[in-house]
């Protein structure tokens, strides 16, 4: 986990400085194809601004898609087991997307950013800070040499998905994602993608890509896929 988020972003920096990668705050342009819109007191305000207020309704959001997304997670778990979070996710996208479409009401963007890189920080901290590595102090030649071989091939990988998906910074942001999703979570995919983003712009078919396939779509294939198996095995 410490190595995906430390490696993600080294590496899709030196992708764009390798191959000269046209990126969004450089070329705004690639903004504008995507259908972005640029704010142009971003890069001398830092971005949109906010208040107390915006803070405590993104709060407010979030616990009620904590609220109501508790019970469509039980409702679904009576049909297949799912995690928890499952319901969440389904209702923190609904309440977006219900306000964008209809406009009955605004999220502050600039709020939920902030109040995400919060969330994303204390999940890579707290999750650090549970890993009781003195207990593997045996195992530790054989642990960092498989920890070595991994980031070796999860490197080779991200130069793959680059030349893959379409040599651009989708696919630069694709690849950071794609090590830190594959060498510890969906989180730690995210604060790579975010490193990138802050420095060089946003990206988001890479965003949507990793988020829906990191921490929801892989979520139900896993759950098919296990319960599939064991029930053929026992």
């Amino acid at each position: 986990m410490v190595a995906g988020t430390i490696l993600g972003a080294p590496v899709g920096e030196r992708i764009i400085k390798m191959h000269k990668v046209k990126t969004p705050y450089e070329n705004p342009e690639l903004m504008e194809d995507e259908g972005i819109d640029i704010i142009e007191d971003h890069v001398e305000s830092g971005g949109k601004q906010f208040n107390a207020q915006d803070l405590l309704t993104i709060c407010m959001w979030i616990g009620l898609a904590l609220g109501i997304g508790t019970i469509v997670s039980a409702g679904l778990s009576v049909l297949t087991p799912l995690p928890a979070y499952i319901g969440a996710m389904i209702c923190a996208a609904v309440i977006r997307n219900f306000g964008d479409f209809t406009k009955a009401y605004k999220i502050n963007d600039a709020a939920l950013d902030a109040v995400s890189n919060v969330a994303l920080s204390l999940f890579v901290t707290m999750a650090i800070n549970s890993l009781k590595l003195v207990q593997l102090i045996d195992l530790a030649l054989p642990l960092i040499t498989i920890l070595v071989v991994q980031m070796a091939l999860i490197c080779v990988f991200a130069y793959l998905i680059y030349f893959l998906f379409g040599r651009n910074y989708d696919a630069v942001m694709l690849g950071a994602g794609a090590i830190g999703f594959g060498l510890g979570a969906t989180p730690n995919a995210l604060v790579n993608m975010l490193s990138l983003a802050s420095k060089h712009g946003p990206s988001p078919r890479a965003w949507l890509v990793v988020s829906l396939v990191g921490a929801f779509l892989i979520d139900f294939a896993n759950a098919f896929l296990i319960t599939t198996m064991a029930g053929i095995l026992y």
